[in-house]
């Protein structure tokens, strides 16, 4: 099983893309680390170089816009260019979320959410793919969520946008599977991050009926299951039991499951 050279990581200044950084310097993958926190991704380069050997570019950017990602784009290639290498390996990770009733999240933060988790991802599967392809060789692991397998009340635009990721991620690993470039999506449960608090998720049910998993356990089947090309993978067995069951139950026992442990079973306040 042959694994990446060079991987570009988004979103890596912090949780599952911090960890992934970790994970696969440890393997001694080449990596080029974007996100928008400038002073946390040249530390995170500092710890990393002498620690694994391996060539650590950070590229800061604001992924919300197209005119930054193509540019962001072409400093990642410049920069693995730069070494010697080119990227082979893309980790789609740079997501947002927010626990709240949509008639009272405002457009923009909708908007935001769109952006970043479903044009962002595209538009860089859009242009790592293709070389790819053409060069027969590569790797994309898209980080979804097992929030997209149903509907989620207090979290709709969220829950949209990962089950947009996960049905796009699947479609792909089919469109290229007598290829040699793997595509999966990675579907976690909750996760000790700083997203959960970020999106007013810490607090919820969820969180209290299904044990987090640490961003480092995440990050480590995440790597492994996208090596192997796995199309999608849940990271508990408890999850992926309870996703494959959704397939057997009633849309409305869903829907009222997940409003339940996202705390909006009740009247909206």
């Amino acid at each position: 099983m042959g694994k990446p050279i060079c991987a570009l990581i988004t979103g890596a200044s912090s949780g599952i893309g911090e960890a992934f950084a970790r994970v696969m310097a440890a393997e001694g993958i080449n990596l080029v680390l974007m996100a928008r926190r400038a002073d946390r991704l040249e530390a995170l380069r500092r710890e990393l170089e002498p620690a694994h050997r391996v060539k650590v570019a950070v590229v800061p950017c604001d992924i919300r816009t197209a005119e930054s990602r193509a540019g962001a784009w072409e400093q990642a290639q410049k920069a693995a260019t730069t070494s010697g290498l080119e990227i082979d390996c893309l980790i789609n990770n740079a997501g947002l979320g927010e626990s709240t009733w949509f008639v009272k999240q405002d457009w923009s933060r909708k908007a935001e959410m769109i952006d970043v988790n479903v044009s962002a991802l595209t538009h860089f599967a859009s242009l790592a793919l293709p070389p790819m392809a053409a060069a027969n060789r590569g790797w994309i692991c898209n980080v979804s969520s097992t929030a997209g397998f149903m509907p989620g009340p207090k979290m709709a635009v969220y829950y949209a946008t990962k089950a947009y990721v996960t049905s796009l991620s699947e479609a792909l690993s089919y469109e290229v599977r007598h290829s040699g470039v793997k595509i999966s999506a990675l579907c976690p449960g909750p996760v000790k991050t700083e997203f959960a608090p970020a999106a007013k998720m810490d607090s919820s049910r969820l969180f209290q009926v299904i044990k987090p998993m640490t961003s480092e356990q995440v990050a480590r089947i995440g790597y492994l299951a996208m090596l192997r090309g796995q199309p999608v993978v849940v990271d508990s067995w408890l999850l992926a039991g309870a996703t494959f069951m959704n397939r057997f139950l009633p849309r409305a026992m869903i829907l009222k499951t997940t409003a339940f442990l996202n705390g909006a079973g009740g009247r909206r306040k």
